[in-house]
């Protein structure tokens, strides 16, 4: 493997490999992915036309009647990763408005989404960490498990100026010494996910019955670095099924499919099952 993964998916998935796998009854697949990060948001100390992110325009950041970053408490911002949201405005007693911003907002988001009790099943990712007082950074996010596969591969990072202090309230704040709040930010890259070298091998019967915990297994010169995808997900047992409540961060499902037979269905009780309908109501003379 050379960590390249348009490179290491083409060396896995020839076309001898998958016609061998043809023959022998199943499917194989790689996909890039696996293990992903999401982007640093940076939040800078000052703006100009020519060193702004992506609130301020060139021009707008030209025109600002002081460039260095200044917000009130009246100011607030939304961060929302993977589609969940968290709303905060500056907090503590960081050296610059710009690491006391990104602190606010990732304590926050973490609180809410990576460490709440009531809400941190609904989100793959961990709490962002590194802050310190001249660190304006919120940190690149990871995933709380690499067993949740490629699941969190189009989960996004933004940050969003929610409320906008007035300029009454900006001078009523500074004795009328500013007029404007500003702050800006940058993406470290993409908003996207990022997977860099990992890759997500995949076998499926096609024939019944080849693939068993006996005859698949995995020869590598690298086995600390494969991780097998586990699911708990069972449909004919009916378990860990309220995927409308929590996603199930740890859990493979999606990647990983358990083994199930020809007949396996959702399960009723014995009184289900004998239960007679009665159809008469549709009988006519």
């Amino acid at each position: 493997m050379t960590n390249n993964q348009i490179i290491d998916k083409a060396a896995l998935l020839t076309s001898l490999a998958t016609t061998r796998a043809t023959d022998l009854g199943f499917t194989l697949d790689v996909i890039k992915g696996g293990n992903y990060t999401l982007p640093a948001v940076t939040f800078l100390s000052s703006i100009s036309s020519v060193s702004n992110g992506e609130y301020f325009t060139n021009t707008a950041a030209n025109n600002t009647t002081s460039q260095t970053s200044f917000l009130t408490t009246y100011d607030e911002f939304t961060i929302t990763i993977g589609g969940k949201s968290a709303r905060a405005s500056i907090a503590g007693s960081y050296t610059t408005v710009a690491a006391r911003l990104a602190d606010a907002l990732i304590s926050a988001w973490g609180a809410k989404w990576a460490t709440g009790s009531a809400s941190a099943n609904m989100s793959f990712w961990t709490t962002a960490s590194g802050q310190t007082a001249s660190n304006a950074i919120i940190e690149s996010l990871s995933l709380k498990s690499s067993n949740s596969g490629s699941r969190a591969k189009d989960d996004t990072i933004a940050i969003t100026w929610s409320t906008k202090a007035t300029s009454d309230q900006v001078s009523t704040v500074t004795s009328g010494a500013r007029t404007e709040s500003v702050i800006d930010w940058t993406y470290a890259g993409d908003v996207q996910t990022v997977s860099t070298s990992d890759l997500i091998l995949s076998i499926t019967e096609v024939t019944d019955g080849v693939i068993s915990s006996g005859n698949a297994t995995v020869i590598s010169s690298a086995a600390s670095s494969v991780l097998e995808i586990l699911t708990t997900l069972d449909v004919g047992a009916g378990t860990d099924t309220d995927t409308t409540n929590t996603i199930y961060p740890t859990d493979g499902r999606g990647d990983a499919v358990n083994n199930e037979t020809a007949n396996d269905g959702i399960l009723v009780s014995a009184a289900e099952a004998a239960t007679n309908i009665s159809r008469i109501g549709w009988l006519a003379d």
